[in-house]
């Protein structure tokens, strides 16, 4: 009786091994870093691209003021349309692409990594308020009600200590935070030297468009954005998995 008890322990330890060679005592969760490395690539290609389509497609009021904003909508609502969809792109991949930014920085460089990727991250973060705002106007533009009314409105909504709070947050965070990262690329020679400089040169020629007026110059900036974006994309997509993150461990235990 007991040489069969000892003949069948072995069975019964093969039988508690998987298909996949590991007993139940020791589970390895599937590893999904080429997976993340993956969605980062196309998070950091997407979030600047879509800020740039939003920029180049934003009606331009002649004047400051609500009834120039409500009236600038109201003749370009097909336009208007394409920068909420290009806003609400944004607003998915923006923090994802930073996160992907941060990590590929923070290894050679990580306190430009702490500072930028976190102003960074707070600063794009905000980017669903400045759609909802737009979209609001969107909707005064095409309610048709009386103009004088809905411009009051507007310049209160956005006369708001929270809304100019956050608009401030906003501006301090995406552009110094986009900037620290930008020459923590550099520093960290993860890209080429040109695509850092990409990077750097956009974002500080975003708000000399706004200076000199020019759309133009907006255009230019997020097209380099998203041009040094796209090389930081390729050294994301070309790292190994182990210089990208830890692998999954074990969980031991888990028949128990």
């Amino acid at each position: 009786m007991a040489d069969r008890i000892e003949s069948a322990r072995p069975m019964a330890q093969e039988a508690a091994i998987p298909a996949g060679g590991q007993s139940l005592a020791e589970k390895r969760p599937r590893d999904l870093r080429t997976l993340r490395r993956i969605a980062a690539a196309i998070s950091i290609v997407l979030g600047p691209l879509a800020v740039g389509v939003v920029r180049a497609t934003v009606p331009l009021a002649s004047s400051s003021g609500g009834q120039a904003a409500i009236a600038a909508v109201a003749a370009n609502l097909a336009i208007a349309r394409v920068e909420l969809a290009a806003g609400v792109v944004a607003s998915l991949f923006l923090p994802f692409a930073i996160v992907g930014l941060t990590r590929l920085v923070v290894r050679r460089a990580p306190v430009l990594a702490l500072l930028g990727g976190s102003l960074a991250l707070v600063g794009w973060a905000l980017v669903p308020a400045l759609v909802t705002s737009d979209a609001v106007t969107y909707e005064m533009a095409r309610s048709g009600a009386n103009p004088a009314q809905l411009a009051a409105l507007w310049e209160q909504l956005n006369g708001n200590f929270a809304v100019n709070m956050l608009f401030s947050v906003f501006i301090i965070g995406h552009e110094l935070g986009t900037l620290l990262l930008g020459i923590g690329l550099a520093r960290a020679r993860v890209v080429p030297l040109w695509a850092a400089a990409a990077v750097v040169i956009g974002i500080v020629l975003h708000p000399v468009s706004f200076i000199v007026g020019n759309r133009l110059v907006d255009i230019l900036a997020y097209a380099l954005i998203t041009l040094g974006c796209v090389a930081a994309a390729r050294t994301v997509l070309i790292t190994p998995n182990d210089a990208w993150d830890l692998p999954p461990l074990s969980v031991r235990g888990a028949a128990r």
